[in-house]
């Protein structure tokens, strides 16, 4: 029988801010009439400042409603962003991090299944600059791999560990050349099936020797910009359904019912970004 997991990212979630609540409503009763075994949140899971701890409380409280186990690893919205230009000045911390941990119980996951690892990774860590954290985290990806013990292998990170190819530019829509060296030689020394990832509100899947690297779309607002984007995927709103069994892996992209492909230009053009606009309450009076 297969394990489905449901891959959901760019979340953005605000008691202050809810542009996300219609989207975020939409995923929430697709995946309460679609059962899934396991849910993961591939990061960005609040709306735009990670040092807001009750921004924090509240997507924990949205995730604790959600019909099914889940997992979540962080994006560059939830412990600050990595080089080489890091997201409204607020580079990855420590103290980023552990806030993080605090709310979610950690910053990473390894989940076993029959044929099986699905290992959840820190991409905006690998490659920071964060010495004794990076190098911690990277032994533990190797480890992991490396004692999957014959299972076929699938990994969830945020950020794509690169847009146009291997040999990218340092940019921010991927992670960092280092950090990028580093898990490109983990994914193919361990011949890794999958890597899932999200950050760009696209989808987009194509092969890079024997590895699928997926992107999934955002369950909150498309970027702007139409359905086209440069970097070759589709954007709009949607998760991805993943079914593992002992022969591999298929998967599917789904448009919840009732999700609007929003965007929040006007917005973010009249107030630089979502944290300086005026509030707009989830439940609104």
């Amino acid at each position: 029988m297969a394990f489905r997991v449901t891959q959901i990212s760019d979340n953005h979630l605000s008691a202050r801010h809810g542009f996300a609540r219609t989207n975020w409503e939409a995923t929430r009763l697709y995946l309460e009439g679609n059962a899934s075994d396991l849910i993961v949140s591939t990061g960005d899971i609040v709306v735009d400042d990670p040092d807001e701890d009750d921004t924090r409380a509240f997507a924990r409280a949205r995730f604790d409603e959600l019909p099914a186990p889940w997992q979540v690893v962080p994006g560059n919205h939830d412990i600050g962003d990595g080089p080489p230009d890091p997201w409204q000045d607020q580079p990855v911390t420590a103290s980023r991090i552990d806030a993080f941990v605090d709310t979610w119980g950690a910053d990473r996951f390894v989940t076993d299944i029959e044929g099986w690892r699905l290992i959840g990774y820190n991409s905006i860590l690998m490659g920071s600059g964060l010495a004794a954290l990076e190098d911690a985290h990277d032994a533990w990806l190797a480890e992991e791999l490396a004692g999957a013990d014959g299972r076929h292998i699938a990994m969830f990170g945020h950020k794509p560990v690169y847009v146009h190819g291997r040999d990218d530019p340092a940019t921010s829509m991927a992670m960092p050349p280092r950090g990028r060296d580093r898990l490109l030689g983990l994914i193919d020394e361990h011949d890794v099936a999958l890597v899932a990832t999200g950050h760009l509100h696209d989808f987009r899947a194509r092969i890079d020797r024997s590895t699928t690297f997926l992107w999934c779309p955002t369950s909150a607002f498309v970027a702007p910009g139409g359905q086209l984007d440069p970097y070759g995927g589709i954007r709009q709103i949607g998760l991805v359904e993943f079914d593992f069994d002992t022969a591999g892996v298929t998967w599917r992209l789904v448009r919840p019912e009732g999700a609007e492909e929003s965007t929040v230009r006007p917005i973010t053009e009249a107030h630089r970004s979502i944290r300086y606009s005026p509030p707009a309450p989830w439940d609104p009076a």
